[in-house]
């Protein structure tokens, strides 16, 4: 997991040449614009390129005579990758038409071999006529996770994480448990008691108990409190530092040290793209709008790729 949030702070002030706060809360200048600088430069890094930090999976069951079914909060459409929907023990990847045409085109039942999204709702076509499973691979909205831990003994096989807080918690969230042990366990969070528990969609893998105190970390949209951490692995932290002086030092003092800081700043960001960026040229693009054929012709293509 990378570096919390208020060690970035502190490094931070370090790089800008100023006091390190006495708390991570005070509000003193120039604290709120630096948390600010610090918030900026992480959602620039991780809305400009597809880092491999960022990728999630999701797998769903399909039901008999079911077409449609809900995605997590997260999975938009335009963060779907290209060929990033597949179905268990068939090659291609399903074939993403545009919901106005999908409906114009409905095949009756079968195995998947198409898909569209629309209002959260992943619609699979042919209507699976068994139980599929389904992948999906795509990018998250979340660049952060609030850290909490197991304050209650919590059982495996069964759907109930006790947790000491939900900060951050939403329906539908990812959850990673017990990082760095033998427990490590990944969820999706279905409901949650705003006090101390979570309900996730499927059963723990693992025991989870008071004594071990596993560390719980829930996905959030941004940096919020003092130990939240962010997604980008910490031999790239300096990335969001650096940026986050050089944009402050450039805003209050565009002086010869603000120079130095934008350069490490792109030397950091370039070191990040080449050892964790997907690359232009490496991975496809994201799914939204690769589509621009008519809706006979991607019927044709889907019988086509049926008969792969």
């Amino acid at each position: 997991m990378a570096t919390n949030y208020s060690t970035i702070l502190n490094n931070v002030c370090i790089l800008s040449k100023e006091t390190q706060p006495s708390t991570f809360a005070s509000t003193a200048e120039p604290y709120p614009e630096l948390k600010k600088y610090i918030v900026d430069v992480l959602g620039d890094i991780c809305q400009t390129h597809d880092w491999t930090f960022l990728e999630r999976s999701y797998d769903l069951s399909t039901v008999s005579g079911t077409r449609e079914y809900s995605l997590p909060g997260d999975l938009e459409l335009k963060n779907i990758l290209a060929d990033g929907v597949r179905r268990a023990s068939w090659t291609p990847p399903l074939y993403y038409v545009q919901d106005s045409i999908l409906d114009q085109t409905v095949l009756t039942s079968g195995a998947p071999i198409r898909y569209s999204v629309f209002n959260n709702q992943l619609i699979l076509d042919p209507t699976p006529d068994a139980a599929y499973t389904i992948t999906i691979k795509y990018r998250t909205n979340y660049y952060a996770y609030a850290v909490t831990s197991v304050d209650a003994d919590s059982a495996s096989a069964q759907a109930q994480l006790n947790i000491a807080a939900t900060t951050g918690a939403e329906a539908n969230g990812y959850v990673l448990i017990g990082s760095g042990t033998a427990r490590r366990e990944e969820g999706r969070i279905s409901s949650f008691n705003a006090s101390n528990y979570l309900t996730l969609s499927s059963n723990l893998a693992y025991t989870h108990t008071l004594a071990q105190a596993d560390p719980v970390y829930i996905s959030r949209d941004t940096l919020s409190d003092s130990t939240d951490i962010t997604l980008i692995p910490d031999r790239f932290i300096k990335a969001i530092e650096y940026g986050a002086a050089a944009a402050y030092r450039g805003n209050f003092r565009p002086d010869e040290k603000y120079a130095i800081l934008e350069r490490k700043y792109q030397d950091y960001l370039k070191d990040l793209r080449a050892s964790d960026g997907f690359g232009d040229d490496a991975y496809p693009s994201l799914v939204v709008g690769r589509n621009n054929k008519s809706a006979n012709r991607m019927l044709i293509d889907s019988f086509r790729q049926a008969g792969r």
